[in-house]
């Protein structure tokens, strides 16, 4: 029988195919057996660390500064919330929220390209009045401005049983400076109550009135209890 050389060929590729295939398939193995790395080999100072030194920051970028898994980084930054060690975000970067520290709530101003022209146009003007009265806003803005949760934070005051006034503050605006401008807004409203007990006053009643100069006293805002006092009732922000 003749020597065909071809079926050399041929056998030593059959057996290099098939030891392809179970290099793969070992390798397959391989993966999905990988031992899952524990929770404590990723210690949560390092990710702290991270925040701390780069917050706000994703947890892409966590990822990257640390070469983890994403899934411990995840777990982690979910207990650090929880514990109230850090706080999350509304705005995104694409699909991702930002982490940051409670002291580095300043730093939430360069996020403000990521939210959309309608919003950043919100933010700004909030930032240039401080505070915001709900009622008197065109309907875009009260759309966009509840939507800005970083950014524009809630006073509701209630001027008497059946009515409350809902304002908005800049996030970095001091209670001090929320107070004045309230103050400011209430002004008329106040005055304008002033007169109408002047008209359902007595005669005279009326005569005391009129020695009296309508006046706002003192806002007096505290964390969640706020209180706005006039010369006629308090005035409650919740």
């Amino acid at each position: 029988m003749a020597f065909d050389p071809r079926s050399i060929m041929k056998n030593k590729n059959m057996q290099n195919s098939e030891n392809n295939d179970q290099n793969k398939k070992n390798k397959f193995i391989n993966i999905n057996n990988k031992p899952k790395m524990q929770l404590q080999k990723l210690p949560k100072e390092d990710i702290l660390n991270v925040v701390k030194n780069k917050g706000p920051v994703t947890p892409t970028e966590i990822k990257r500064e640390l070469n983890a898994e994403t899934y411990l980084i995840s777990a982690i930054l979910s207990e650090l919330v929880n514990s109230h060690i850090i706080k999350t975000t509304s705005v995104k970067k694409g699909t991702s929220i930002f982490y940051y520290l409670p002291s580095q709530e300043p730093k939430l101003e360069s996020l403000i390209s990521f939210l959309n022209e309608k919003d950043q146009r919100t933010v700004h003007l909030l930032k240039e009045k401080k505070v915001l009265e709900d009622k008197s806003q065109e309907l875009l803005i009260r759309v966009s401005i509840r939507k800005i949760k970083d950014y524009a934070k809630p006073i509701n005051i209630r001027i008497s049983e059946d009515e409350v006034k809902l304002f908005w503050k800049y996030f970095l605006v001091s209670d001090e400076e929320a107070k004045s401008v309230i103050r400011e807004i209430l002004r008329p409203f106040i005055e304008k109550k002033q007169e109408k007990i002047k008209e359902k006053s007595k005669p005279q009643e009326q005569e005391e009135i009129k020695k009296e100069k309508p006046k706002i006293k003192e806002i007096e805002i505290k964390d969640n209890n706020k209180v706005i006092e006039t010369n006629r009732k308090s005035i409650r922000i919740k």
